[in-house]
């Protein structure tokens, strides 16, 4: 991903109004000094989604979600931070700032760039004449005619950009050099082939209906073929390019986020027809991962738009081992999974156009948790009637259990387990450390702590979000808070570390406002400060009032604690040297707490902020 300097990053930002660039995606109306609407990201009758134009931030206090403008456009598009930047530097008509090494531009990373803007081009091309060859061809007309067979209807043909390529040898090849395209450019963005002998080029695709494959901007990037008909391999595929990585992408996330995100859920199923039949059906929350084993990247990818999943794949045996194997994968990016499962040779198109979408939206409803199906699963396998095979289900089961961090979700499946097999939760539980024991002494050195599911937010005091609302609003509250205040006073560590690093850019003299910091942080802590900023009102000229207070509540609550452990210490300690020892830390608190009121009344006191 290409870097920018903050420079760029602030002049880009700067140039697009939070307010506007949100506002053309969403309906916003005024609320007070704010803006509100209905939030993008999860469904909702009632507005929370607040905009302050002010401050540069958005947040939603239903689902949590913030951050700013570049923010914004990540979560929205599904986009990476360099995509977010370029696409709003283009949408306020700066020029793209290339890598910054020495202040030289690198020249690399423009041809880079300008290389995958033909590639774009090519694909683009290669869709439309394909779309047209469908549509209105004579030579299209079957895979019109298969289409329509399928049940595939004129306006998902158009919705999907679906096409056709002509059984020629190298039609669409001399079209794009007609068009202007070379030869390299053609091979190396997937849609021709060069001869065994080096002699001719021709096109990959041949009488195949055609499915185009986009990215998350909708930009196509490579095409998948299905022979209509006998012949082999049914699914033809485009090569990996500088475009195209199958294992990152998901089909068609980029016509399917939005409903995904508002919906909260994604139903995951195998196939392009798959897909294509469910969308037709209004299921428009789906995605495919197209005939590959579900990847990490593109598990990954989906986070970005949902935390629940519906595994829709294949009735068969292959399919089953499908659905397996992908609970793994989603569980480690912290997606909460579900079943729907499908009986024998069944896969969605089949369903759907033997038993209609209501029956479909009934499988859905009643989706499974994924734990009793994986139970089901593994038992089709494994002889659980034996010690042995007890064991071995337990091993695969195991794996899973372990990514939980939550005590009561673990044991949930640890007592779920034991009742399947017949056996105490508290044989499963020694099991289960023996197992943990184990994965940790074989876990490799430096090796990152594994992901674990299911976070929980972080709970702030009153004090403590008051205080770094303050300080984040006003550098004058700022400067105040650094030369009066400590963080370690803070008894909560998230918000410590946010202060600390506010503190370490005010020392530096490079604070830029919330707006800059926001980009510095994890989307949880975006989302935390904007929630604390929307929710903690605006202190106006009283901010050294309002910050005081918070100062005096956060120190008295510090020592209060910190006497409070001392004393619990000084009731159960038999010791008389450590016993002094207590008494003598005990007074100093004491003493350290009254001295800081005092100073604090005596600093405001000098300052006539009274």
């Amino acid at each position: 991903m290409a870097r920018f300097s903050d420079e760029f990053i602030e002049r880009v930002r700067v140039a697009n109004p939070i307010q506007d660039v949100i506002g053309e995606r969403v309906q916003l109306k005024k609320a007070g000094k704010s803006l509100k609407g209905l939030c993008p990201f999860h469904r909702e009758k009632t507005p929370s989604f607040f905009v302050a134009p002010d401050k540069g931030f958005y947040h939603c206090f239903s689902c949590h979600k913030g951050g700013n403008v570049i923010q914004f456009l990540m979560e929205f598009e599904g986009l990476s931070f360099g995509e977010a930047v370029e696409q709003l530097a283009r949408r306020a008509g700066i020029a793209i700032e290339g890598d910054v090494g020495a202040g030289v531009r690198d020249e690399q990373l423009v041809r880079r760039r300008a290389q995958q803007q033909r590639l774009y081009e090519v694909c683009q091309f290669a869709q439309q004449w394909y779309e047209r060859e469908l549509l209105t061809g004579e030579r299209g007309a079957v895979a019109r005619e298969y289409l329509r067979g399928r049940g595939v209807g004129e306006a998902a043909m158009r919705a999907f950009r679906l096409g056709y390529a002509p059984e020629g040898w190298d039609e669409l090849t001399v079209a794009a050099r007609k068009a202007g395209y070379r030869d390299e450019e053609l091979m190396m963005a997937g849609v021709s082939v060069r001869s065994e002998d080096g002699t001719s080029v021709y096109d990959r695709f041949r009488g195949r209906l055609i499915f185009p494959v986009w990215d998350l901007s909708g930009n196509v990037i490579a095409f998948a073929g299905r022979v209509i008909g006998v012949g082999e391999p049914k699914y033809l595929n485009s090569p990996e390019t500088p475009l195209y990585t199958k294992s990152r992408v998901l089909y068609p996330l980029h016509l399917t986020k939005r409903a995904i995100q508002q919906r909260g859920l994604a139903i995951l199923c195998e196939g392009y027809m798959d897909a294509i039949m469910l969308a037709q059906h209004r299921f428009t929350y789906v995605v495919a991962s197209c005939g590959t084993a579900l990847t990490t990247d593109q598990a990954h990818l989906l986070k970005r738009f949902t935390s629940k999943v519906i595994v829709a794949y294949d009735g068969d045996r292959a399919g089953q081992e499908a659905t397996v194997r992908s609970v793994g994968v989603l569980l480690e990016e912290g997606i909460d999974v579900f079943i729907a499962p499908l009986e024998g040779g069944e896969d969605p198109d089949s369903f759907l156009r033997e038993r209609g979408g209501e029956a479909f939206r009934e499988l859905v409803e009643h989706a499974v948790p994924f734990f009793p199906y994986l139970l089901e699963a593994l038992r089709a396998r494994i002889d659980v009637r034996t010690p042995h095979g007890q064991r071995e289900l337990c091993e695969q089961v195991f794996a899973l259990i372990t990514r939980f961090e939550d005590p009561l979700v673990k044991g949930g499946y640890v007592n779920q387990l034991a009742g399947f097999l017949g056996v105490s939760p508290g044989l499963i539980e020694r099991g289960l450390r023996e197992y943990e024991e184990r994965a940790r002494g074989e876990r490799r050195e430096g090796e990152g702590v594994m992901r674990k599911v299911g976070t929980a937010r972080p709970q702030l005091s009153a004090a403590e979000e008051h205080l770094l609302a303050l300080v984040l609003r006003d550098p004058q509250a700022l400067k105040h808070a650094y030369t009066n205040f400590s963080a370690e006073f803070l008894r909560n560590e998230v918000a410590r570390k946010l202060l600390e690093q506010v503190y370490a850019y005010h020392a530096r003299g490079t604070w830029r406002g919330v707006e800059a910091f926001l980009l510095e942080l994890s989307e949880e802590h975006a989302a935390l400060v904007t929630g604390l900023l929307a929710r903690v009102p605006d202190a106006g000229e009283q901010w050294r009032e309002a910050l005081d207070d918070c100062i005096a509540t956060l120190h008295n609550e510090w020592y209060d604690a910190e006497i409070a452990r001392l004393r619990g210490e000084l009731d159960t300690e038999k010791d008389e040297e450590r016993i002094r020892l207590i008494m003598r830390d005990l007074q100093l608190y004491q003493k350290k707490k009254q001295d800081r009121v005092k100073r604090l009344v005596l600093t405001a006191g000098e300052q006539g902020e009274w």
